[in-house]
């Protein structure tokens, strides 16, 4: 099972069922990933909190503005009309254009287990 970790409100909108899809980079730890394999995510602000899911299917691209204009917003939890603008702002918050040049980024569609 792979391990990773995730900000209070993507771990809530996961537990919740409204978001479908976690957005990373293609690194080496994400290269590792497969389809049907499990990961357990555990919540940044309360390390006791964790919850498995399922990876459904993984797809690549070369960068955040072509993975968001490719996923319905939807997927991330988010109202349809979600600023893309505002998204990307938050992913470069997280990550910088260096790493998602050399790594490119990574759309990992999972299924909440009970």
């Amino acid at each position: 099972m792979h391990s990773m970790k995730l900000n209070p409100s993507p771990f809530e909108r996961i537990k919740n069922g409204s978001k479908k899809v976690e957005i990373r980079l293609f690194d080496e730890k994400r290269q590792k990933l497969k389809v049907n394999e499990l990961i357990q995510f555990t919540n940044l602000e309360n390390p006791k909190e964790k919850i498995i899911v399922e990876i459904l299917n993984l797809k690549n691209f070369p960068n955040f503005h072509e993975l968001l204009l490719n996923t319905p917003m939807g997927k991330f939890g988010y109202p349809q009309n979600h600023d893309i603008q505002e998204f990307l702002k938050s992913l470069y918050s997280i990550y910088t254009k260096t790493q998602e040049e050399t790594y490119g980024v990574l759309a990992i569609e999972v299924k909440l287990l009970d």
